[in-house]
């Protein structure tokens, strides 16, 4: 097993502190939130900083949409081209050709979509929790578009000796998220929504409302169901050999929390520890959403892995 080392950044690229963190629209101000049609699919994207910049991509959790980087994309527009999209069944993006065997292949597709339409060769890409799977996903069948790459609070499922579980076991959904989408209210999906983070009151009633307007969508209700398993059998889980994650190119940061609610730190460094030229960094008192329950911190790491390294 490879050793996995710890990422400290520098202070080439320091972040603004902000003492108090206002509504979507005041974080995003400057931004843009604009359609897209791809070749295949139509994407809803948040856009920040110059066309001059390094490309970032950012890619979102399961059954979210790209407010999940609100408090990341001012301060990452500094220093990048960054674009957080709806991914492809998911918002307000396209979620035409769903398949169970195959929708984290899909989504990635998804991305290179973006991507063409975009006419972006290549870019940095941070995968948050599912995004991480598409990430990497992406980064492992086209290792020339992704410069390097970040994991955070999600890994790959890798079967190998000392992670032969993955093999059999069944994906489990959230039975929090389930009510959620069953029953799109206000309270369902806040008491779902405040265990991704370490403390209750860091999730905003307005992230609260504007996730159950999206979920009330039928459209995007059903697509969510599809996700999740509601209706019918769940997604299949997808596995990666030993072999192939082996041949992984682009070097990966991992960032996970103190307080993540799902797999564990020794756990994840277990998984972690396959996946070549990897590092890691733990952001303490946080829970499944670092980015934003510590976006300085967040924002300082991404700035310091893609752009220093």
């Amino acid at each position: 097993m490879r050793e996995l080392l710890e990422f400290t950044p520098g202070n080439l690229f320091p972040v603004q502190k902000v003492d108090h963190w206002g509504s979507l629209w005041n974080e995003q101000l400057g931004c843009q939130v604009r359609f897209l049609q791809g070749v295949r699919w139509r994407h809803r994207i948040v856009e920040s900083g110059s066309l001059d910049n390094p490309n970032l991509l950012l890619l979102h959790g399961f059954g979210a949409h790209a407010e999940w980087w609100a408090r990341n994309m001012a301060n990452l527009g500094k220093s990048f081209h960054v674009v957080a999209p709806d991914l492809v069944f998911h918002g307000k993006s396209g979620k035409d050709g769903w398949d169970r065997r195959d929708w984290v292949r899909l989504l990635a597709d998804g991305v290179t979509d973006l991507m063409d339409v975009l006419r972006w060769k290549e870019a940095f890409v941070e995968g948050a929790s599912l995004g991480a799977h598409v990430a990497f996903n992406l980064a492992m069948r086209y290792p020339k578009r992704c410069h390097r790459v970040i994991l955070s609070t999600g890994l790959p499922h890798i079967r190998s000796v000392d992670d032969a579980r993955v093999a059999t076991r069944r994906p489990n959904s959230s039975y929090l998220a389930e009510q959620a989408i069953r029953q799109p209210s206000f309270e369902t999906i806040r008491v779902w929504m405040q265990k991704l983070v370490a403390e209750p009151g860091r999730m905003t009633d307005e992230m609260v409302e504007l996730r159950a307007r999206l979920y009330r969508d039928p459209v995007l209700n059903t697509s969510m169901r599809q996700l999740y398993g509601i209706d019918t059998k769940l997604p299949e889980k997808k596995i990666y050999a030993l072999e192939e994650v082996n041949s992984f190119s682009p070097s990966v940061l991992l960032i996970w929390t103190e307080k993540n609610p799902g797999t564990s730190w020794k756990t994840a460094s277990q998984r972690a520890c396959m996946i070549p030229n990897s590092r890691y960094h733990i952001i303490g008192d946080a829970g499944h959403w670092p980015q934003w329950e510590k976006p300085e911190e967040h924002d300082h790491l991404v700035a310091e892995w893609f752009l220093a390294g």
